[in-house]
């Protein structure tokens, strides 16, 4: 049952980090392209997204798991092999199925900065969240100590 609870938890985060990548992925290529008058997004486009979004999630949930301490930086060891990795693999699949086509070349490189950002902003999250709980569980270690 360990095992299974611990697999569970690990899809379930790898779900979510996969779901909030293809807003960012969506959202970049949506708006180049309404910029310049395109409104629709090919299903196909979507699908190659999606995968390429799974990989990230993938990625990270193995190079970055609940083990790492972000209160020494968010930019250091795995974190930045994973900021690299995951960045060169969402440019590869923009260059490979062409999700820029037709646009400037400066266009994929700004998307790549986007892209980087986004990725950097969720480690910050992850460094937040890390400092939180620990303020939560020192909170409860002193009420601990002071009641007994």
């Amino acid at each position: 049952m360990k095992w299974f609870r611990a697999t569970y938890l690990w899809a379930m985060n790898a779900k979510l980090y996969m779901a909030l990548y293809f807003i960012v992925m969506l959202f970049a290529l949506g708006i180049v392209s309404a910029l310049s008058g395109v409104f629709a997004v090919p299903l196909l486009t979507l699908v190659e997204m999606l995968l390429t979004c799974a990989l990230v999630a993938a990625l990270q949930r193995l190079l970055l798991d609940d083990r790492v301490d972000y209160t020494r930086g968010v930019f250091i060891g795995r974190t930045a092999l994973w900021l690299v990795l995951s960045t060169l693999l969402a440019l590869g699949a923009a260059l490979l199925f062409q999700w820029f086509a037709g646009f400037p070349g400066w266009v994929l490189a700004v998307f790549g900065a986007f892209w980087l950002l986004a990725l950097s902003m969720v480690l910050l999250g992850l460094r937040f969240e890390q400092e939180a709980d620990t303020e939560h569980l020192n909170a409860d270690l002193h009420r601990y100590q002071t009641h007994t």
